[in-house]
């Protein structure tokens, strides 16, 4: 799929800020519980892969670029990665998520994981006009 979106960011002075991802809105983080008593369950798991291409503007670089990220557990993973080449930042994205039953200590960690991914999500790379 080829996606065009002109003035896609914020222009702050000399800056460019450029969300990482937004494609996918619906994921969120899983409400915190507290000493949960219930199993846990993740009824339909899934794995989504995009490569994202910005063909950056002629009199901008980059000033910062997000870092890898690898998380492996058991309710998935989550991989990303992000490189220039010849005008053009690249960013690819690996979640997957595992269905399955898990025991109610186990919600934190997913918790904390779920808030990984998005917070990931939500990163922006910046670019400084030259």
């Amino acid at each position: 799929m080829k996606i065009k979106a002109a003035h896609y960011g914020n222009l702050d002075n000399n800056l460019l800020l450029v969300p990482v991802y937004h494609l996918n809105q619906n994921l969120t983080v899983p409400k915190e519980v507290r000493n949960r008593k219930q199993k846990m369950t993740i009824i339909r798991g899934f794995y989504d892969e995009d490569v994202l291409t910005y063909h950056l503007p002629v009199n901008f670089k980059p000033d910062y670029i997000t870092e890898p990220i690898k998380l492996h557990n058991e309710f998935g993973s989550f991989v990303t990665a992000m490189q220039i080449s010849e005008g053009k930042l690249i960013y690819s994205r690996k979640l997957l998520i595992k269905e399955g039953e898990f025991a109610p200590e186990a919600y934190e960690k997913f918790h904390g994981f779920m808030k990984k991914v998005v917070d990931a999500d939500s990163q922006k790379f910046v670019l400084v006009k030259q």
